[in-house]
């Protein structure tokens, strides 16, 4: 079975391990990795792109002008024959000002068009039906 050892006990771990169960030594970061070797090469390479995860924000502290990622599978929503069917945004998006229960935001993307509205209100059910349910949110710092 493949492992890898740690490099503050020198516990042996499994090669999907994050952490050290012993120690609690971080053996793998995905914000912290900058190089990497090629395999033809011996020398290292940076990369061009580094994955930080949006953060977590209270949305009535938006300013206008922020990015925000909607999360996919939140939002409003039916349940039609037991099956949810979401009708809320997904992505990117700039906020352009709040009010007591939502956003006024439009898409990032040029190709995307129009003007939304993003619910962050209680959770209620609507006179037409619809489940009102707050969407899930992160800022992005860069587009």
């Amino acid at each position: 079975m493949p492992y890898k050892t740690c490099p503050k006990c020198s516990t042996r771990c499994g090669v999907r391990t994050h952490s050290c169960p012993q120690c609690h030594e971080i053996l793998y970061n995905k914000e912290a990795k900058l190089l990497t070797k090629n395999k033809f090469r011996d020398k290292p390479i940076k990369l061009k792109k580094i994955f930080v995860a949006p953060k977590k924000i209270q949305w009535t502290e938006l300013q206008p002008g922020d990015i925000i990622k909607v999360l996919n599978g939140t939002g409003p929503y039916q349940i039609i024959n037991g099956e949810r069917i979401c009708m809320g945004y997904a992505g990117k998006f700039k906020v352009k000002e709040l009010d007591d229960d939502g956003i006024y935001a439009y898409p990032v993307k040029a190709s995307e068009s129009g003007h939304c509205y993003i619910y962050m209100g209680k959770e209620v059910l609507s006179k037409w039906g619809t489940n009102l349910s707050p969407h899930k949110i992160r800022k992005v710092n860069n587009v």
